[in-house]
């Protein structure tokens, strides 16, 4: 390309453009972690989400997330204690959270999902409280948030959040996987790659595929954001409709 070319992103059009790129898991789980997700015929998708205000175009979002596919059976939850009552049936085929994140004023990390406020708030620490066990047969966790728009200034979300909320998941939940933003986006961008990934994963794609898939149908629309996604998940990673795993 031509210097200065602004039509031109990158000239080797990035890795996370051209392959199927993640995060390996913890070595020690390598090996114990499935490849696929086997879930009914009506794969349950646990979707938990804020009610804050914030949130405006929540109300559109769930609406597209309800019309992915037929075959999906939808389970939603707005209040903390609906949410981790979800979370502990063991036949879910995805989670996935719409919320808020960002640093509290003593640097704690939280997820703001459910009513705003304290009651609303969900640490890394939280989730191995509940007691959730998906092992032997746990879902993709797609987490989904936005950062807080009344975060102090300076109080971005540390790079690392994605990690530590991964590594709760899978190590003490049993999930077959997690992707997440290294970086919360704007709502419009964080909705336009939750409906596309998702409306490829539940439609047979592998979680590497759907997820590549996705960032190229935000880079078409313009935005080369989809790149911000890490997937702590085997990029071959699928759907399976049959009988659910036993708990």
């Amino acid at each position: 390309p031509t210097q200065g070319d602004a039509t031109v992103i990158c000239p080797s059009g990035f890795w996370g453009f051209r392959h199927q790129v993640g995060m390996p898991l913890l070595d020690a789980l390598q090996a114990s972690v499935s490849s696929e997700i086997v879930s009914s015929e009506s794969p349950p998708l646990a979707v938990l989400f804020s009610t804050d205000r914030a949130l405006v175009e929540r109300a559109a979002h769930l609406q597209q997330l309800r019309s992915l596919t037929p075959r999906v059976r939808m389970l939603s939850g707005s209040s903390r204690s609906e949410e981790f009552q979800i979370l502990s049936q063991t036949d879910l085929s995805t989670v996935y959270v719409y919320g808020l994140v960002g640093d509290g004023p003593s640097d704690v990390l939280y997820l703001q999902i459910g009513a705003p406020g304290e009651q609303g708030f969900i640490h890394p620490a939280d989730l191995r409280a509940a007691r959730i066990n998906w092992h032997g047969g746990g879902p993709l966790v797609f987490m989904n948030p936005v950062r807080a728009p009344a975060a102090p200034t300076g109080q971005e979300p540390r790079p690392e959040w994605a990690l530590d909320f991964a590594r709760s998941f899978v190590t003490a939940c049993g999930a077959a996987g997690v992707l997440a933003p290294s970086v919360p986006l704007s709502e419009p961008l964080a909705c336009a790659f939750g409906e596309e990934c998702l409306r490829r994963f539940f439609s047979g794609m592998t979680i590497g595929e759907a997820v590549r898939s996705a960032r190229l149908a935000l880079l078409k629309a313009g935005s080369p954001l989809g790149l911000s996604y890490v997937q702590f998940a085997r990029n071959e990673l699928r759907l399976e409709h049959g009988a659910a795993q036993p708990a």
